[in-house]
């Protein structure tokens, strides 16, 4: 069953990104990310993001979503508020973190080339992570989301896991007619809010759809 299908129509089965997810979790955790810690997501809408979001998830890492089309100022003032030292970014963003100071702390740059996809990458060469790395707490944080900063410096959002599956909820009842398991391609169409995988606002894309079995066109 198709979990996210990129505008090139090519499939991503839910086995396929089950086990996309717990390599890049193991490659992360190789790289010294574990609960807790907060890990920099600055991608556009595809299925890679979708990728990191959910591996940062399992090892119970806290994702902290960027725009990618930030201005190296606001960029690093977030990354100088959250102290992330891993980021999974898009390559084109990549040499801006790369000038950042020393003491912003950024010691991680994974880059990500888009039009060849994270399938590709050292990141998926990992052995799929382990059964016995621990699960996250419902109460445990799980994003910080950063506000527009439309009045004044953006600030960080706290997200847990139980809002994420509250909101997901809030999908299922809204879009009626969905059926736990069964594909469904119906309002997923069209970009998922300003660079939100798993948080999802107007269109709630990934949090309705994926728990529900259905399909997201991103």
């Amino acid at each position: 069953m198709p979990a996210d299908i990129p505008p090139s129509t090519q499939t991503l089965t839910y086995r396929e990104l089950g086990d996309a997810v717990v390599r890049v979790a193991e490659g992360l955790r190789m790289l010294g990310v574990g609960h807790g810690d907060r890990v920099a997501l600055v991608l556009p809408n595809n299925p890679e993001h979708v990728i990191a979001f959910h591996a940062v998830m399992r090892l119970g890492a806290i994702a902290v979503e960027h725009n990618p089309l930030y201005t190296e100022r606001e960029l690093r003032h977030q990354f100088e508020d959250h102290g992330a030292t891993v980021a999974i970014v898009w390559d084109k963003v990549a040499p801006t973190l790369l000038d950042f100071p020393a003491d912003v702390g950024v010691a991680n740059v994974i880059s990500v080339d888009i039009t060849r996809g994270m399938p590709r990458s050292e990141m998926l060469k990992s052995r799929p992570l382990g059964l016995t790395v621990a699960k996250p707490a419902l109460d445990d944080i799980a994003v910080l989301q950063y506000t527009s900063g439309t009045t004044g410096s953006s600030k960080g959002a706290i997200l847990t896991h139980l809002n994420l599956r509250a909101n997901a909820s809030q999908g299922q009842a809204w879009v009626q007619g969905i059926v736990l398991g069964r594909e469904e391609h119906r309002g997923a169409a069209g970009p998922v809010p300003k660079v939100r995988p798993g948080v999802g606002a107007r269109g709630n894309a990934h949090p309705c759809h994926l728990p529900s079995g259905g399909s997201a066109n991103l």
